[in-house]
C-alpha cells in the first residue's frame, strides 16, 4: 500500500546552541569554503515528529529558503559517508567571512537529512523511497524523532582574529522551511519554519 509521510504539525523552531561555540581560525581561503566546526544536536523548543499514513503523496523532504537578505550563490557543497553531495546556503554572522549551515536530520535514518538549500523555491533534499518510507519517518503509531545540526565555515573575506579571539552571534530572525511531502494534499501543509538561531561564539586565532 503507498504511504505519504508528513511532519506532524506546522511550526516555527527557533533554534539556540546549547553552549558558547569555541571555533579555531583556519587559514583564509583563496576561493570557496572551508570547515571549522560542526555542531550537532541544536536545541529547539519543540519536538518536531513525523509519520505516514496511507496516501499517495509521497515522503521527499523538501526544502528552501526565505532569508530576506539571502545570498543565495554562496553555498557549499558538502558530501557525506553515503558519496551524497548536498548543498547548503551559508548564512551570516556578525564575524566577516564567517557562515553557518542549518541541516535537519532523521533521528533513525542517517541519510535522511537536508540543508536549508540557496533557493528560494523548494526543491528535494532527501527520499527513502517506498521501501524504507516507515522504518525512516514513522507511522501513526510510532512517530519519527527529527533534530538539528549546524557547520561553521570560513571564506575568501574571513579576517584572521586576534590571539585572544573575537566574539561573534547570529542576529537572523527568518531561515528557511522544511517539508514533507506527503502534506501536499493536506489543507495544512504541515512547514517547519526555521525562526531565529541563537549562536553566541568566541572564535579563535
Amino acid at each position: 500500500m503507498a504511504q505519504e509521510c508528513m511532519f506532524q504539525q506546522t511550526c516555527t523552531v527557533n533554534l539556540s546552541f546549547l553552549s558558547q561555540v569555541n571555533a579555531q581560525a583556519a587559514p583564509t581561503p583563496s576561493s570557496g569554503y572551508v570547515r571549522i566546526g560542526y555542531f550537532p544536536n541544536l536545541d529547539s523548543n519543540i519536538a518536531i515528529e513525523s509519520y505516514c499514513n496511507p496516501g499517495n503523496d509521497g515522503q521527499a523532504l523538501l526544502g528552501k529558503t526565505n532569508w530576506p537578505n539571502a545570498d543565495y550563490t554562496r553555498s557549499v557543497n558538502i558530501t557525506d559517508s553515503y558519496n551524497h553531495t548536498a548543498t547548503a546556503i551559508l548564512f551570516n554572522t556578525t564575524y566577516q567571512g564567517l557562515y553557518y549551515t542549518i541541516q535537519i536530520k532523521s533521528t533513525t535514518c542517517d541519510d535522511i537529512y537536508g540543508y536549508l538549500p540557496p533557493n528560494s523555491g523548494e526543491i528535494t533534499l532527501a527520499n527513502p523511497g517506498d521501501d524504507r518510507d516507515v522504518s525512516c519517518m514513522g507511522d501513526v503509531n510510532s512517530h519519527e524523532l527529527w533534530y538539528f545540526c549546524s557547520q561553521l565555515y570560513i571564506g575568501p573575506q574571513f579576517v584572521q582574529p586576534p590571539t585572544a579571539g573575537a566574539n561573534f552571534s547570529s542576529g537572523i530572525e527568518k531561515h528557511g522551511t522544511f517539508r514533507i511531502s506527503g502534506a501536499t494534499g493536506d489543507k495544512d501543509n504541515r512547514t517547519v519554519q526555521i525562526g531565529t538561531v541563537q549562536l553566541n561564539g568566541l572564535i579563535k586565532a
